[in-house]
This record gives C-alpha cells, sequence and structure tokens, in this order.
C-alpha cells in the first residue's frame, strides 16, 4: 500500500507531464480517507487550478488553509485561485491574510 507521501510524489509527476486529469483523479482517490491532508488537499487545489475549475481550486485550498501548519502559503494561494477566477476582492483578502500571517 503506497503512503500519502508517495501518491502525492505519483502526482506531482503526473502534473510535471501534463497529466493534470490523471493527477486529480490520483490525488482524490487517496483524499477519501485522508480528508485532512494538507499535501493532497494543496495540490489537488494547485491542479484544479491550473485546469480552470477555479471553483474546486478555491474549496480545495479553503480546505488546505484549515489542516496547514502554514497556513500563509495557502492563504497566498487561494488569492492566486480567487485572482484567477476574477474574485478580486476575494483575491485581495485572501492575501491580505496570508501577509497578516507572515509578513516577510
Amino acid at each position: 500500500m503506497q503512503t500519502i507521501d508517495d501518491i502525492c510524489k505519483t502526482v506531482a509527476r503526473f502534473v510535471l507531464e501534463g497529466r493534470l486529469q490523471e493527477a486529480r483523479q490520483l490525488a482524490e482517490g487517496a483524499l477519501r480517507g485522508n480528508e485532512t491532508s494538507t499535501e493532497l488537499l494543496s495540490l489537488l487545489g494547485r491542479i484544479c487550478k491550473r485546469l480552470q475549475d477555479y471553483s474546486a481550486a478555491i474549496q480545495y485550498t479553503e480546505r488546505a488553509i484549515h489542516s496547514s501548519q502554514v497556513p500563509a502559503l495557502e492563504y497566498a494561494r487561494l488569492g492566486e485561485a480567487f485572482h484567477d477566477a476574477g474574485q478580486l476582492s476575494q483575491a485581495r483578502s485572501a492575501c491580505e491574510q496570508a501577509l497578516q500571517l507572515k509578513p516577510q
């Protein structure tokens, strides 16, 4: 049985190879039973953003924020997803939150 780390490495490889749908399917499958895995949630947020599924990107990234030990990074990613979705006020709010948590 593969560990979450092994699955994330495979997902990342699929992304690098441009196999975004396969990466998403694998990550979503692994998420079942590991609903609070920050790594999987963050990867899914970034994959969905690249697939231009901004609603899913925002949802996964928001979930990653709640399970992350480094939420500033996830807030910054959330800001990017909101920006790409054309939701500029939410993008600004997420980026401001990221800066409040980690001002450097």
